[in-house]
């Protein structure tokens, strides 16, 4: 069989396959392509989902609970100062030492400068409040403990803000 023969007598009925197929051929392709970009998309947003979610979960949830804690164990000390005002030994609680370094290492890893000199800030207030209501301190001044109170309480305030500008940004 001659296929210039057969192609020239039966031209109207193979070129409309042809090109069927060959559209067919040219889709399943750009479907192949689109698939495969579309998995690359969802892999890459799944990277940063699971980014997102490791520095809410280990880093950020940590500190705002920190926060709360010191924020609560301040104001403590503050009120023991203005009623008994005679344990000292109480602003030293281990766990709270404890926390505070691991604390002070995730505030560190966001590496934001202004955050780490706010938190620097605000572990010390502690100890200002106690020098100033406790009644074995030297420097005892309850005016100026509650001051040092509501400086702590505004740079908790400045902290908690900037990690939201940090979550929201991310």
């Amino acid at each position: 069989m001659d296929w210039g023969a057969f192609i020239d007598k039966n031209a109207n009925s193979i070129i409309p396959v042809i090109a069927t197929l060959g559209g067919m051929i040219i889709s399943q392709l750009c479907n192949i392509l689109k698939i495969r970009i579309e998995t690359k998309k969802q892999i890459a947003i799944k990277k940063v989902d699971a980014a997102i979610e490791f520095e809410k979960n280990h880093i950020i949830e940590p500190i705002l609970s920190y926060l709360d804690s010191e924020l609560k164990f301040m104001i403590a000390i503050y009120r023991e100062g203005l009623s008994s005002g005679d344990k000292a030994e109480d602003i030293f609680k281990p766990e709270h030492i404890l926390n505070l370094s691991c604390i002070s290492a995730r505030i560190r890893a966001l590496g934001d400068e202004t955050l780490n000199e706010k938190f620097d800030k605000f572990t010390l207030k502690r100890f200002d409040i106690a020098n100033r209501i406790l009644k074995d301190s030297p420097n005892r001044n309850p005016s100026i403990a509650n001051k040092q109170l509501q400086a702590a309480e505004q740079l908790a305030g400045e902290i908690l803000s900037i990690l939201k500008e940090k979550i929201y940004r991310n």
